[in-house]
């Protein structure tokens, strides 16, 4: 009896090292990341520094933290796109000046917004792009938030991700049945166009949210206790670096906000 139950027990322990080395695998394999608690609070300093409109100098810094994160977690396009939307904005405000009033003050307003709000789309990039949703629902579980909030926010951010695939669908089905979505099509047939693609949307909209929030519900979104990831969630040296980085951006913030100056320089 005992030697029939020798063989079972190693097959678990084997399956049990397989396991462990798969998941060990997976998290080797995967592109440098920050924590994802580290990123909600880096999102919400930008957005402080972001809403305190402290000058171009403390904007640059904030720019320069964010690149650097990004490049840390291999968006070299999102850093070098970042870049250069921020670079347009503000040539685009010294070049206002020069131009009519009329169209001028059209042009500053649009390189005021865009230079504003290109610190936080450009992390808020860094953050989707790195970030698995399950691993976010870990995290917000571990910060203690409400399940009337993590499961709701679970269907907003997987819906986008469905629907997309959804159009692509869409657009495919359409191809085969000799009607494809394409510039021609979508000026000479408008309407039939719009038919094609909103008509399935709208009908598969309701399934969608159905299916996601029954996944959620399977994972064990519901679930009580403690939740488990197959990735550590810990505090490392460049989330450590992401977090004072962010720190002194809202202290620069807050000095430059208290007296207009900047190393000695009116902000």
């Amino acid at each position: 009896m005992r030697s029939s139950e020798t063989p079972l027990a190693e097959n678990r322990e084997h399956d049990a090292s397989g396991d462990a080395a798969l998941i060990d695998k997976m998290i080797a394999s995967r592109d440098p990341y920050f924590d994802v608690r580290v990123k909600l609070i880096v999102l919400i300093a930008i957005n402080v520094v972001a809403v305190m409109s402290c000058g171009i100098v403390v904007e640059i810094a904030v720019m320069a933290v964010i690149l650097g994160a990004l490049c840390y977690s291999r968006l070299f396009r999102g850093a070098l796109a970042s870049a250069c939307s921020y670079a347009t904005a503000l040539l685009f405000m010294a070049l206002a000046p020069g131009l009519p009033m009329a169209v001028g003050s059209v042009v500053l307003v649009l390189s005021v917004l865009l230079r504003t709000t290109t610190p936080i789309f450009a992390f808020a990039l860094c953050l989707i792009s790195t970030t698995k949703i399950n691993e976010l629902l870990v995290a917000l579980h571990g910060l203690h938030v409400p399940r009337s909030i993590t499961l709701p926010l679970s269907v907003i951010l997987s819906y986008p991700v469905m629907l997309a695939s959804e159009c692509r669908n869409i657009t495919r089905a359409m191809k085969m049945r000799g009607f494809g979505v394409n510039a021609r099509n979508v000026v000479m047939h408008f309407l039939r166009t719009a038919e094609h693609i909103m008509v399935p949307i709208i009908v598969r909209s309701s399934t969608i949210a159905d299916e996601i929030s029954t996944a959620a519900i399977t994972r064990g979104i519901e679930m009580e206790g403690r939740r488990s990831t197959f990735f550590d969630q810990r505090i490392r040296p460049a989330d450590a670096a992401l977090l004072l980085g962010a720190a002194g951006l809202v202290a620069l913030a807050v000095w430059v906000k208290t007296t207009g100056m900047v190393w000695g320089v009116i902000a």
